[in-house]
């Protein structure tokens, strides 16, 4: 029996599936595992190490991944189907070419095609996909959320000398900032990432480094103008691959409750996210000694997309992040200095 995952196209979720992945490709039922997402959810997958396939589709699963699709469903049989997506194309696909098994999440579209049906309480994130590939009798016998991606040894050198370039050196320390999300109203103000850098800065001598995607780059500029020093913006010029290499080469990684901060804790990077609509419980970070999730509780848990306020975000003081920034960052120096001392002894 061969199995094909559809992933969704967001990072953050994509971060989210890799246990299930995992389990998944640990079932012996399974001959092989194939996984379909967009190209740029591909290299979050490879990362993982989990030998599996990988069809790539467009984001809206256009004719042309239509075709590919139930080709490749056509090719596995006899074959079963697991749709992570909310979008009613996987489960049409699995239907016309007559899948053995098809599990989704109860109230998708088209949810009545599908064989194994799962309850999803709250939003998505790693238990709610453990629980979906449960339905179609996968044992998940490893429940863990630490260390769930490896980065490519091969990445490691061009996102040096992209920090080398910038006048970042393997010996100096910095704060990464990832102001961005895809979803504004989960962004904390500019104007509180950029007394943060005032402060990382000044008080603990960080360089400061700001990364986000092309469509980002307005926001960036903006963030950079409000500080009177210098710092490196990272604008879509890396890889994922190698932004994670910089992700782990930080000293403190600052972010919102977005598809890079949870990338960023996904590798082992020291992380202090901001929590305002959503729920850190639900959607917080891979769980690791090296991480914060900060939420301010006065407001309700809204997700509420044309929020123009968000004082939820705004009573997450600056303060509070910088001294969460600060014993995140001790606790990852004074493993740094362990680790070395310990490769100096042997």
């Amino acid at each position: 029996m061969n199995v094909l995952l559809f992933i969704r196209p967001h990072l953050g979720d994509a971060v989210f599936t890799i246990p299930a992945l995992r389990a998944v490709a640990a079932d012996a039922r399974f001959s092989s595992v194939t996984c379909a997402s967009t190209p740029r959810i591909l290299p979050v997958l490879k990362m993982s190490n989990v030998p599996i396939h990988y069809v790539a589709t467009t984001p809206f699963f256009g004719p042309s991944s239509w075709l590919r699709l139930y080709a490749e469903l056509c090719r596995l049989r006899p074959v079963e189907v697991v749709s992570f997506s909310s979008a009613s194309s996987p489960l049409l696909l699995s239907h016309v070419a007559k899948a053995e098994r098809t599990a989704c999440f109860r109230g998708v579209p088209f949810d009545h095609f599908a064989t194994d049906l799962v309850r999803r309480k709250g939003p998505a994130n790693a238990e709610a996909f453990l629980r979906l590939v449960e339905g179609i009798g996968v044992k998940v016998t490893k429940r863990s959320y630490r260390s769930l991606l490896s980065p490519p040894a091969d990445a490691a050198e061009r996102a040096d000398c992209f920090l080398a370039q910038n006048g970042i050196c393997n010996t100096h320390r910095f704060v990464l900032l990832l102001p961005g999300a895809k979803k504004p109203y989960k962004r904390w103000p500019l104007g509180m990432y950029a007394d943060t850098a005032v402060l990382m800065k000044r008080r603990l001598g960080f360089e400061v480094v700001l990364s986000g995607s092309r469509t980002e780059s307005g926001l960036l500029q903006r963030l950079g103008s409000l500080v009177s020093f210098n710092v490196t913006r990272n604008v879509g010029n890396l890889s994922l691959e190698e932004l994670t290499h910089v992700m782990r080469r930080a000293s403190v990684v600052i972010g919102n409750d977005s598809g890079a901060t949870h990338l960023a804790a996904a590798v082992g990077a020291s992380v202090v996210a901001i929590f305002g609509p959503t729920d850190p419980r639900y959607t917080g970070l891979a769980r690791s000694a090296g991480t914060v999730s900060l939420r301010n509780w006065w407001g309700v848990i809204c997700h509420h997309e044309r929020c123009e306020f968000r004082e939820c975000l705004r009573r997450v003081s600056v303060d509070a992040v910088f001294e969460a920034a600060v014993a995140v960052a001790r606790h990852r120096l004074s493993q740094t200095e362990t680790s070395e001392q310990s490769r100096s002894e042997g």
